[in-house]
C-alpha cells in the first residue's frame, strides 16, 4: 500500500506540468522551449532546485523531480533547463563551512590530543571486544551445559509411551546439535540494537565535529577528489599493519600452538565418552528407573558435562590468537619425505571410504532388513540374499513374513545380539571391502556365533586385509601377524607361529592359559 501511495504522489507531482504542455499547440515552439526554463525560476530569474522548497510528501515520493522530467519528455534538455543546486548542496555553500570547521582549533596541540584519544579509544575497544567475546562464550558454554543436563534428566524420566514418539537418536541429536544452536543464539541476539547504537554514535560524532558539512561533502561536485585517494592511502597503511600483525602471529604460534593443539585434542576426547554415555543411558532408561538409579546417573552425567566444558572454556581464540589452522595439515606441509597436498588428501579420503568396520556393539537402524544391509540401494535382491546366506542368516530372514522388508526397530531391539552382529557381517560381505577392521566384533556373542563369524571371514575375506582387535586368543591365532599390547605399549609382535615357539613370550603364555581353562572340567 505504501508503494502505491508514493507512486500516486509521484504521478500527481508531475501531472500539472505535463498537462500544461499537452494542452499547448504542437507548433508553438516558443512556448514549449521556454516553458521548461520557466518552471523553476525564482523571482530573480535564477533556476533554483525544486528540492529546496519541496514539501514533506514531495520529498518522500520524489515528486519534486516532476517539472524537469516533464519538460524533458517533450524536448531535449539543455543546461538552462537543469535546476541549480541548493545552497547546502553546492561547493560554494559547503566549502566555507567545511573550512571553518577544519581550521577551528581550540588549543595548539589539538591534533596530537585527538590522535592520542583515538588510539586510547581503539585500545579500549579491542579490550572490550575480547572481553565481550569471552563473556559470550562463557554464557554459551553455560547455556549448552544446562540444556544438555535438562535433556538428560528429561530422558531418564520420560515414559515408555512418550519415548515411542522420539527415538534415542533424535534425543541424542537434541543434545549434540540443537543445544549448540540454542547456545549460539547469544552471538546474534544483540546485533539489532548494536547496529542502531553504532549508527547513532557515528552520526553524533560527525555532527559534533563537522556539522552538516559531513553530508554536504558527499553531495559536492568534488566528491571523487576526496573519495579515491583516501581509501587507497588507508589500504596501503592497513596492508603494512597486517603484514606486521602476521609476523607477530607466526612468532606467537611457536609458544601457543602446542597448548592449543592439546586443548583441541582434549575437547574431542572428553566429548566422545559423554555422547556414548548419553546414548546408552537413553537406551537403558527403563532399566535405570527400575533400579531407582536416576540420581547416580545424573551425577555422573554432570561430571562428564563439566569435563567437556572445561576444555572448551580455555581456547586460543579467547587470547586473540589465530592458531587453529595449525591444528590441521596445511597445504604443502611436509611430513617426513612426502608433501601433503590437496590431491593426497583426496586419495586418503577415498581410501578411508574403502574401509569396513564391525564394532563390538552392532549398529542397526530403524527401518527394514534391506535398508540396514543396503542403505544406499546399490545392490539387487539376489546379492543381498547371497550376502545373508554367506553369514548364515538367510534362513532366519526367510522365516519372517516380510522377508527383506521385515521391520527393524531402533538399535535392532527386536533382534538378538548374535543376529545383530551377523547383520553387520552381512553388510560387510555385501560391500566387499578390501580392508576390514574387527573391533572386538565377537566379544558380545556366544562361542557358536564366534566360530560362524570366523568361518565366514576365512571363506570370503581370504584376499582382503583383516585387522582384528580382540581379547579372545582363538580369534587371532590364525592371523599372519600378531601385535601384543600391554598398558598401551607394544610388548611383542611377530607371526603367531614364531611367538608360540618362544615359550617365554607373553603370547605363548596366554595361549597356554587359554588352553588350560578350556580343557579343565568344572569342579564338583
Amino acid at each position: 500500500m505504501g508503494f502505491f501511495f508514493f507512486c500516486l504522489l509521484g504521478f500527481s507531482g508531475k501531472k500539472e506540468s505535463e498537462d500544461s504542455l499537452l494542452q499547448e499547440p504542437l507548433l508553438n515552439g516558443t512556448s514549449t522551449s521556454t516553458n521548461g526554463a520557466e518552471l523553476n525560476k525564482s523571482s530573480g530569474g535564477e533556476i533554483v532546485a525544486p528540492f529546496s522548497y519541496a514539501s514533506l510528501l514531495s520529498i518522500l515520493a520524489f515528486s519534486w523531480m516532476g517539472p524537469p522530467i516533464g519538460a524533458g519528455y517533450k524536448k531535449a534538455l539543455d543546461l538552462n533547463n537543469v535546476p541549480q543546486l541548493a545552497g547546502v548542496d553546492s561547493v560554494k555553500g559547503a566549502f566555507p563551512v567545511f573550512r571553518s570547521k577544519l581550521e577551528n582549533r581550540a588549543f595548539e596541540n589539538q591534533g596530537c590530543v585527538m590522535v592520542s584519544a583515538f588510539s586510547f579509544a581503539k585500545l579500549i575497544e579491542c579490550l572490550a571486544q575480547r572481553h565481550w567475546i569471552f563473556r559470550m562464550r562463557q554464557a554459551e558454554i553455560r547455556a549448552r551445559a544446562v540444556l544438555v543436563a535438562m535433556i538428560y534428566n528429561k530422558g531418564l524420566t520420560i515414559s515408555c509411551q512418550s519415548k515411542q514418539g522420539h527415538t534415542s537418536g533424535e534425543i541424542v541429536n537434541l543434545m549434540s546439535g540443537d543445544a549448540w544452536r540454542v547456545s549460539d543464539f547469544g552471538w546474534y541476539i544483540h546485533d539489532p540494537w548494536l547496529v542502531i547504537v553504532q549508527v547513532i554514535l557515528a552520526l553524533v560524532i560527525l555532527y559534533k565535529n563537522l556539522g552538516l558539512v559531513s553530508d554536504n561533502c558527499w553531495a559536492s561536485t568534488d566528491q571523487s577528489a576526496v573519495d579515491f585517494p583516501i581509501p587507497n592511502t588507508i589500504a596501503g597503511f592497513a596492508f603494512s599493519i597486517m603484514q606486521l600483525l602476521g609476523t607477530v602471529m607466526i612468532m606467537s604460534q611457536q609458544y601457543y600452538i602446542r597448548s592449543a593443539r592439546e586443548l583441541a585434542r582434549l575437547a574431542g576426547v572428553c566429548e566422545a565418552p559423554f555422547i556414548q554415555y548419553f546414548a546408552e543411558s537413553m537406551s537403558g532408561s527403563t532399566t535405570i528407573r527400575s533400579f531407582n538409579q536416576e540420581s547416580r546417573f545424573k551425577e555422573l552425567s554432570t561430571k562428564l558435562i563439566d569435563g567437556h566444558s572445561r576444555t572448551n572454556f580455555y581456547t586460543a581464540g579467547i587470547a586473540g590468537l589465530a592458531v587453529m589452522y595449525g591444528l590441521s595439515l596445511n597445504t604443502l606441509q611436509k611430513i617426513r619425505d612426502q608433501m601433503v597436498t590437496g590431491q593426497l588428501v583426496e586419495k586418503l579420503l577415498s581410501k578411508i571410504c574403502r574401509l569396513s568396520i564391525i564394532p563390538q556393539d552392532p549398529t542397526m537402524f530403524q527401518g527394514t532388513v534391506r535398508s540396514n544391509l543396503d542403505p544406499l540401494e546399490e545392490y539387487t535382491d539376489e546379492l543381498i540374499w547371497e550376502a545373508l546366506d554367506k553369514c548364515q542368516l538367510g534362513d532366519e530372514v526367510r522365516k519372517k513374513e516380510g522377508k527383506l522388508d521385515s521391520a527393524v526397530t531402533e538399535n535392532g531391539e527386536n533382534w538378538s545380539m548374535d543376529q545383530r552382529q551377523l547383520v553387520c557381517l552381512g553388510r560387510v560381505v555385501l560391500k566387499k571391502s578390501k580392508v576390514l577392521v574387527l573391533d572386538q566384533a565377537t566379544a558380545s556373542v556366544d562361542t557358536a556365533t564366534d566360530n560362524l563369524i570366523q568361518l565366514t571371514l576365512k571363506q570370503h575375506f581370504s584376499d582382503c586385509t583383516v585387522l582384528t582387535v580382540a581379547h579372545r586368543i582363538t580369534t587371532v591365532v590364525d592371523s599372519d601377524m600378531v601385535l601384543l599390547l600391554d598398558h598401551v605399549l607394544i610388548e611383542e609382535h611377530d607371526s603367531p607361529t614364531k611367538l608360540l615357539e618362544n615359550k617365554s613370550s607373553s603370547f605363548s603364555k596366554l595361549v597356554a592359559e587359554c588352553s588350560t581353562r578350556s580343557s579343565s572340567s568344572p569342579q564338583k
